[in-house]
């Protein structure tokens, strides 16, 4: 069995290549100026005990101990005397998952609204959706017309993206005395994605 994943199948992002552990696949357009396109995707596998989007094991109020005592009981060398390494594998998998199921309760979870950015403008937004329109309307012709369009109206995107950010970074600044917390919060968005 081959771990290796391949690329992708009937879909150019600048090499042809293949892969058959995806589905839903859309081509998106490059970020920036970048020559590699955008892709998205949901996988086909995934582990066993995968909950429904809105269900998930609660953790924090997991009974440990309970869990311990189970997985102590259990005759390990009497369940892996036959098997191979992979079936092994297997069997301590499943049996984990069964008592994590047993002592873990499952929450519910709320689904997250995607948060507008604060500093997008409207102007921005439908440059973007244009943006992403020519990029499709290249996709389906393929031509170097309709790529030569997409790319202008792309450097129009960064450019407008680049000035948004700088106008907001400046606003935050000048506001600073009033609203510092709105100026703090920024700042540790930054700190924590880099």
């Amino acid at each position: 069995m081959s771990t290796r994943t391949l690329q992708f199948d009937k879909v150019k992002t600048r090499v042809n290549s293949i892969v058959s552990l995806i589905e839903n696949l859309h081509v998106l357009p490059p970020l920036g100026k970048r020559d590699h396109a955008c892709l998205d995707f949901s996988y086909l596998k995934g582990s066993k005990d995968d909950q429904p989007n809105h269900v998930k094991h609660n953790y924090w109020k997991a009974a440990f101990h309970n869990i311990n005592l189970a997985l102590n009981c259990v005759n390990w060398h009497e369940k892996y005397e036959t098997e191979s390494v992979l079936g092994a594998w297997m069997i301590f998998w499943d049996t984990v998952n069964e008592v994590c199921d047993q002592y873990i309760q499952l929450k519910k979870v709320r689904k997250k609204k995607p948060r507008k950015s604060e500093w997008i403008t409207k102007k921005t937004t439908k440059m973007i959706q244009k943006c992403n329109k020519a990029w499709n309307k290249y996709r389906m012709t393929n031509s170097d017309r309709d790529y030569k369009a997409y790319k202008e109206l792309r450097n129009m995107e960064v450019k407008l993206i680049r000035r948004d950010k700088t106008d907001y970074q400046r606003k935050l600044i000048q506001n600073f005395k009033h609203q510092p917390k709105q100026f703090y919060r920024y700042i540790n968005k930054k700190l924590i994605r880099d």
